[in-house]
């Protein structure tokens, strides 16, 4: 998950700022929205927020924010810098009731860069089906991964019409046996299929010397 860390509410003076803010920072009075659009942006975001699907925010020592991530888009006239864009959470939400309230995560106290990623989050949430180790919490996948799992196990198997033929054949139990069979130097025959590997032990047609 993604984090940020807010200082207290303060005037904007960027004339070339990209969302047109008055304030940045966090607001004790504001309202959630009024927050969430004063410090959706911008920030210096590198691929890993790609990945992530929340962002919460601090202030404090507390955690004051969540958000939902819909996609991350580069900031108009601030190279190398970008925004968020999402929905910020309200309480009945699952991340929501675990986080606000309660205290800056660990990982980012100390810390002089507002961005950082928190490993905490997988005592909230599950591990991406796709094996990536990702922490996720409404779905199944990080978004994009499943279609990255799905075709690199396509690429195991061959092409898409090998693919195809082959799922067709297991729905028919009739899939026929894949193996690779591989001589070793030693004198060993290694016998390999789908459920695992398989060692015999073969006498060489070779005399001794």
């Amino acid at each position: 998950m993604l984090h940020i860390t807010l200082i207290a509410k303060t005037e904007a003076s960027d004339p070339t700022d990209p969302l047109s803010r008055t304030y940045y920072g966090w607001g004790e009075h504001d309202s959630t929205e009024q927050n969430w659009a004063n410090n959706r942006g911008y920030y210096i975001l590198g691929e890993r927020a790609d990945r992530q699907s929340y962002v919460a925010f601090s202030h404090r020592g507390t955690v004051v924010m969540v958000a939902k991530i819909n996609r991350i888009i580069p900031a108009k006239g601030k190279p190398g810098k970008r925004i968020i864009e999402g929905k910020p959470l309200g309480p009945g939400e699952p991340i929501w009731d675990n986080y606000v309230g309660g205290p800056t995560p660990a990982r980012a106290l100390g810390v002089r860069n507002p961005v950082t990623y928190v490993d905490e989050a997988e005592q909230f949430g599950r591990r991406c089906e796709c094996g990536c180790g990702e922490i996720v919490f409404e779905n199944d996948f990080v978004r994009g991964h499943d279609q990255t799992a799905l075709h690199q196990r396509v690429a195991r198997i061959g092409s898409i019409k090998e693919f195809l033929r082959w799922f067709d054949a297991i729905e028919a139990d009739t899939a026929p046996a894949r193996t690779k069979t591989m001589f070793s130097r030693d004198g060993r025959l290694d016998y390999k299929e789908d459920g695992g590997t398989v060692t015999l032990t073969f006498t060489s047609a070779e005399p001794a010397a």
